[in-house]
């Protein structure tokens, strides 16, 4: 069961993906996931279920390559159409 929530030496935690907030292991049962703590984030994003932190950390911190032709790109916190125009 993972209850201690400290982060393993010589590892860190990203900012959320889409709103730069602060993020956080979640113990649940035998593993843990990692979850943003800002509650104003429109997409709340959580890892899968892992056994350990390492693997976890390692999920969050995964960053897919952005994409050209992706019509929506994050700005400042908030997710823009490529015009501009905020959604």
């Amino acid at each position: 069961m993972i209850i201690d929530t400290k982060l393993p030496a010589g590892m860190t935690l990203l900012p959320c993906p889409f709103c730069g907030g602060t993020a956080q292991i979640e113990p649940d049962g035998d593993g843990c996931f990692i979850a943003c703590l800002n509650k104003d984030c429109l997409v709340v994003p959580i890892t899968l279920y892992f056994r350990t932190k390492h693997d976890a950390i390692r999920a969050w911190n995964r960053r897919s390559v952005a994409d050209p032709l992706d019509p929506i790109i994050p700005v400042g916190g908030k997710l823009r159409i490529v015009n501009g125009t905020t959604i």
